[in-house]
């Protein structure tokens, strides 16, 4: 059994990153949930609204009727969908990488040409005829296709190709980085 200082010796290690992480974690959650719970612009004096926020986000779709948030039921399948197809992405990227950092790297990078080239930073009527047919490898541009039919009263029936689409794209990719993975002996035997 250790006593005295030898008891105390590997909290002293880690206390530098506890010290971390309580300042760059644990505080700013607490005060993220303490301001969520007041009203204000963050550079007026705020108002202790208690869970007023939470309750204006929870019956936002009540409060909104002129909104046309869609079909509840298609706006389900195609986030499911949309899942679908960016894990694929996700699953090849991590498939042809050789360490956590390129796969961070190259995700980001990836993430943001998507952005760009899916419609979700510009939209595709502004792109060349050729960028929206490259658009289409990309899960953004499909699920933005799928949230615009919602937005314009589309139900569940009128989104058969976005969810066909991401589906497909994720189940083909998953199957494209299984591959990969066997050919790196990766995949348990």
């Amino acid at each position: 059994m250790a006593t005295g200082k030898r008891r105390w010796t590997p909290w002293l290690y880690v206390l530098p990153a506890l010290i971390l992480l309580a300042l760059f974690l644990v505080l700013p959650t607490i005060q993220t949930f303490w301001l969520s719970l007041h009203s204000g612009t963050g550079f007026s004096p705020t108002k202790f609204v208690g869970l007023d926020n939470f309750e204006f986000l929870l019956r936002g779709f009540r409060k909104f009727p002129e909104v046309k948030w869609g079909d509840t039921l298609g706006m389900l399948a195609l986030v499911l969908a949309a899942v679908v197809g960016a894990t694929g992405w996700g699953m090849l990227i991590t498939a042809l990488a050789r360490t956590p950092g390129q796969v961070a790297s190259i995700g980001s990078a990836i993430m943001l040409i998507f952005g760009i080239l899916g419609g979700s930073l510009i939209s595709l009527e502004q792109m060349p005829a050729f960028v929206q047919a490259i658009s289409k490898v990309t899960p953004n541009a499909w699920a933005l296709d799928g949230f615009t039919t919602l937005g314009l009263g589309g139900r569940l029936t009128d989104l058969s190709a976005p969810i066909l689409a991401l589906l497909t794209m994720g189940m083909i990719l998953f199957l494209v980085s299984v591959l990969v993975f066997g050919k790196k002996n990766l995949v348990q035997k």
